[in-house]
């Protein structure tokens, strides 16, 4: 705080810092530029199925990293790496995101 400010400044600029960053920042946009899959623009949108039923798993706890059987760490790709083999018919899949 500067020197011979009032306090009461320091209050009232912490709150008004506050009540701007408690605001959402991202925002629903309308992509009008004709590419389809704009990566400024939250890439692809999600459809409502898929949404839903991410929205039920990333509601609570998950076993994204939890070996169910074996009772203990697991690795996020054991769930999609074997869907990804099965469909390209590949020996082996690695999925990363960015």
């Amino acid at each position: 705080m500067r020197a011979g400010a009032d306090p009461g400044d320091l209050v009232e600029r912490v709150e008004s810092e506050l009540g701007a960053a408690r605001g959402a920042r991202l925002r629903r946009a309308i992509n009008a530029t004709g590419v389809i899959v704009h990566t400024n623009l939250g890439r692809a949108p999600l459809a409502r199925e898929a949404l839903e039923r991410a929205n039920a798993v990333a509601s609570g706890y998950s076993n994204l990293e939890y070996d169910l059987r074996e009772g203990g760490r697991g690795s996020r790709q054991d769930h999609v790496a074997p869907i990804l083999r099965r469909l390209t018919g590949a020996e082996a899949a690695l999925v990363v995101n960015n």
